[in-house]
């Protein structure tokens, strides 16, 4: 094989590899204390009670993809709104921390069952 098709071939696939590799971010949006009792695990908590809430979101990464959860779903229902206002593409909001960890498939941890 000619080198400079190898080199495009392994370019290629590279890239391809890396769009496979979305970031997926889980946030917690709960208190800190809710948090602490049961999160799914490998979430970011950012408290949507906080003073700071939008500041904080405002510096993620807007290309990143986003699954928001809360207690019920209405503070994570009311980030997703804030954050596609800020111009984040990629929002979903999960609901509940119990039917996050069904959609995500991923357990959770912390002295409480989510």
């Amino acid at each position: 094989m000619n080198w400079k098709l190898a080199t495009l071939l392994i370019t290629l696939l590279g890239s391809k590899a890396m769009a496979e590799q979305k970031k997926v971010v889980i946030l917690d949006v709960r208190t800190q204390e809710e948090f602490q009792e049961t999160h799914v695990i490998g979430a970011q908590n950012i408290d949507w009670y906080q003073p700071d809430f939008k500041e904080r979101i405002a510096k993620l990464d807007k290309n990143a993809e986003y699954k928001l959860y809360c207690r019920s779903g209405n503070r994570s229902g009311q980030a997703t709104t804030l954050m596609q206002s800020l111009g984040f593409k990629q929002v979903e909001n999960l609901g509940s921390v119990s039917d996050a960890s069904k959609k995500l498939k991923i357990a959770c941890e912390g002295p409480k069952p989510c």
